[in-house]
């Protein structure tokens, strides 16, 4: 496989996907990659992801398609934002027609009244990370996401078993 493909291939299977206004979000969209990058998630942020260029739009449409996680950064701009309202409604209408729905996490910028997102009205239904700087940001996200990946896993007693090391029978509990 040539460099070009592997880069193509890497970009299709971010599962994160960053929705982002651009002069007052970028920083907090870079932070928060970078920081979830760190614990081995992949995270697609437009203005690194996508080449000078390239059709914008249709790598934004596909990634947001195939992403599990849908972090929306609200700050004051992202409510006037069309481009921001455009993703947001497309992941509405991904979410009406999959069967795996995608997890919309809206972060929501402290400085923005929750009376404020009435300009979004998806995210205004949604319960929102609310965060002061991209650290607090990037912790809240990752938290949010390690505990919807959590497994749990119920044990039942078991009253006696087999106990075997390199297949052999070394005894009962």
């Amino acid at each position: 496989m040539n460099p070009i493909d592997k880069k193509d291939n890497t970009k299709r299977s971010k599962n994160i996907f960053i929705c982002y206004e651009t002069l007052t979000g970028l920083d907090y969209a870079k932070h928060l990659k970078k920081a979830l990058k760190k614990i081995g998630r992949s995270a697609f942020v437009a203005d690194e992801d996508i080449k000078k260029g390239e059709p914008e739009r249709e790598d934004i449409d596909k990634t947001i398609k195939e992403c599990k996680y849908f972090i929306v950064i609200v700050t004051s701009a992202a409510l006037e934002s069309e481009e921001v309202k455009r993703e947001i409604d497309l992941v509405q209408n991904f979410n009406k027609n999959l069967k795996q729905k995608k997890i919309i996490i809206p972060c929501k910028e402290k400085e923005v009244y929750r009376s404020w997102l009435s300009k979004l009205p998806v995210i205004s239904e949604l319960q929102q990370i609310e965060f002061e700087n991209k650290e607090d940001l990037a912790r809240k996200v990752i938290s949010e996401i390690l505990k919807r990946e959590t497994v749990k896993i119920t044990i039942e007693s078991v009253t006696s078993a087999d106990v075997y090391v390199n297949g052999r029978k070394v005894g009962r509990t």
